[in-house]
């Protein structure tokens, strides 16, 4: 990662444009790859293996909700940025209802990022006290964690929109690597065959993907896919400024 952040970070970034928009000159499918990666974090990296350890598979059913608001967004919600020519989401809302509605809510999105990005700074800290100290102290998670906001930060500041989104790339190879690579692994390790495995998950019923449950009051029931799952996923990819 830090190789990679070093050599996809461009030297000089002429415009805002250039910036902030990366030119304007992303491939859809690398767009599409630093999407997926922007939307996933070091919580998801690590809850959701253990989810699926505790429970079932029914949290990857939150794709069908994700699914359905990347349809409203890309139909409904990008295109009028591009109309508009807006940098950011919030210069839609300056455009729209006036400046004092685009600093409210950058200034919203702001505290939302601190809080939410030092949760995830804090679980990727974990992983890096252990490879680097092979023990967790608050010591070894402060260190752990400054080199994560000092790396992350040089790249971003030198190279704008160009640096993230390339290096949201190679985070998206680890994701996938790394779960093929534990798949591989765990399968070589278990002295059974892939029948019986697979059968003894299904008495556990530990492979079930999808909840036909009506109650709302479970986070993976299929109501609560289509309701909130949605509308999260569309206020995540079309109208925060940290993927869209």
């Amino acid at each position: 990662m830090i190789a990679g952040g070093v050599l996809f970070t461009p030297r000089y970034t002429g415009t805002t444009k250039e910036y902030f928009l990366a030119g304007g000159q992303i491939p859809t499918w690398l767009a599409a790859c630093s999407v997926l990666s922007a939307t996933m974090s070091a919580a998801t990296f690590l809850g959701g293996p253990d989810y699926g350890f505790r429970g079932d598979f029914t949290y990857l059913s939150s794709n069908i909700g994700a699914l359905l608001a990347a349809i409203f967004v890309a139909r409904l919600l990008i295109p009028r940025y591009y109309a508009l020519g807006a940098t950011t989401v919030y210069e839609l809302l300056g455009l729209r209802f006036g400046k004092p509605a685009m600093r409210a809510a950058g200034g919203m999105f702001l505290v939302g990022r601190v809080l939410a990005g030092g949760t995830r700074v804090y679980l990727g800290a974990i992983a890096i006290s252990m490879i680097m100290f092979s023990q967790i102290g608050a010591l070894q998670i402060l260190v752990a964690s400054l080199v994560l906001v000092v790396i992350s930060f040089g790249f971003t500041f030198v190279g704008g929109l160009k640096s993230i989104i390339w290096n949201d790339l190679i985070q998206f190879i680890i994701y996938v690597g790394v779960a093929v690579a534990i798949l591989v692994f765990l399968w070589m390790l278990i002295p059974a065959p892939g029948r019986m495995i697979l059968g003894a998950l299904e008495d556990e019923h530990k492979l079930r993907l999808l909840d036909f449950s009506l109650g709302v009051s479970k986070p993976f029931s299929l109501l609560a896919i289509i309701t909130g799952g949605t509308l999260l996923s569309i206020g995540n990819f079309g109208l925060d400024q940290d993927t869209t």
